[in-house]
């Protein structure tokens, strides 16, 4: 169900994350395709069918009584918004809807993304590169919640680094360790007070 906020959970809240299937509203996930889906009475090579990808694919009515899709291996995802017709009735064929040209690129590069999926039957590592900054993300956020739960910069160090060097380099003017703990938890509670918009972006 879509939640207020950024961002409607399309799983349920105990689901792994790997699995989770997230809805980020459009108006901030620039890459969401728009599309027609137009039934189909027989067979057609041209023809896409998301329960031929039901391990996953994930489709969510919005309030408004459209369907979004995601597909999503939980790591790399193409977001479809269904504007007119269903996905849920069987094969179909799709018509892609643009509008605007700023975000333009996301767009096409999630079109680009679906219709290697849709020859290859799998993600086209090529067309989701790899989020090089994703593990300082990740550390930002483990700080940022060591941080809530009252750690102190040194045992997130230790946590985040290892103790090798804590006990005799710590209370040293220019330890980089702690210059490094104090960098990622405000990078953390940047991204937590709504920074992590931007990386939709």
């Amino acid at each position: 169900m879509p939640r207020s906020g950024v961002c409607a959970f399309a799983e349920a809240s105990g689901c792994p994350a790997h699995r989770a299937r997230l809805l980020w509203h459009a108006a901030l996930d620039t890459s969401v395709l728009r599309v027609a889906a137009r039934p189909i009475s027989s067979p057609d090579r041209d023809a896409f069918d998301l329960a031929a990808l039901a391990d996953i694919g994930t489709i969510v009515v919005m309030p408004d009584g459209r369907g979004s899709a995601v597909i999503s291996d939980g790591y790399r995802h193409i977001r479809l918004d269904v504007e007119l017709g269903t996905l849920r009735l069987g094969p179909v064929l799709l018509t892609s809807m643009f509008d605007g040209l700023i975000d333009i690129d996301a767009k096409i590069l999630t079109l680009r993304r679906l219709v290697a999926l849709h020859r290859l039957g799998r993600f086209a590592r090529g067309l989701h590169p790899r989020e090089r900054v994703a593990p300082r993300w990740i550390m930002a956020l483990r700080a940022h919640d060591a941080e809530r739960g009252g750690a102190s910069q040194r045992e997130l160090a230790m946590v985040l680094f290892g103790t090798s060097g804590i006990d005799s380099e710590w209370n040293k003017g220019a330890n980089f360790r702690r210059l490094r703990v104090q960098r990622l938890t405000r990078v953390g509670r940047t991204m937590i007070q709504g920074g992590y918009r931007g990386l939709l972006r």
